[in-house]
């Protein structure tokens, strides 16, 4: 019983923040992330991005893979859908990372009535803290968009 508590602290520690996220980057974990996400809840993940091997300072980088892990687990868990949506770009001065599933939505204005709302909160924190804006779209019956904007800080003159 011992052994399997500690491990399932471990995994848990493990999703917070892979091990993937520092030694390969945002792409590499994510598409890990999706594939496990994937087996677990049976909802298909498509995946759309060109950053294959870009880096970011690594807040930026967490904060991207916790983000994109707390709108899936909503999904999973509100949205009664098949299929989710993630793209991650990079503009000359943003990064973006937008979110879409086609499930039963929700009224944004009033997602504390039903539960507790921490997460997205915590969602909105997160991008703020890096000086991000944090869109949620969501109508009943007509899905939810989750779509972050982080400025890419620059370093030496040149863009990360």
């Amino acid at each position: 019983m011992l052994a399997t508590t500690l491990e399932d602290i471990r995994n848990m520690a493990v999703e917070l923040r892979p091990s993937s996220l520092d030694d390969l980057g945002i792409f590499a974990a994510l598409k890990a992330y999706f594939k496990r996400y994937e087996q677990l809840f049976g909802v298909h993940v498509v995946f759309v991005s060109e950053l294959y091997g870009t880096r970011f300072p690594a807040s930026i980088e967490t904060m991207l893979y916790r983000v994109t892990q707390e709108a899936l687990t909503n999904a999973a868990k509100y949205a009664d859908v098949d299929e989710i949506e993630v793209y991650l770009f990079k503009t000359k001065q943003t990064i973006v990372l937008e979110i879409n599933d086609q499930g039963i939505g929700f009224s944004p204005d009033h997602f504390t009535a039903e539960g507790s709302g921490l997460g997205l909160l915590n969602m909105k924190e997160r991008v703020e803290l890096l000086h991000g804006e944090f869109e949620l779209r969501s109508e009943p019956n007509q899905g939810t968009k989750v779509l972050v904007r982080i400025p890419i800080e620059l370093k030496g003159g040149k863009t990360t």
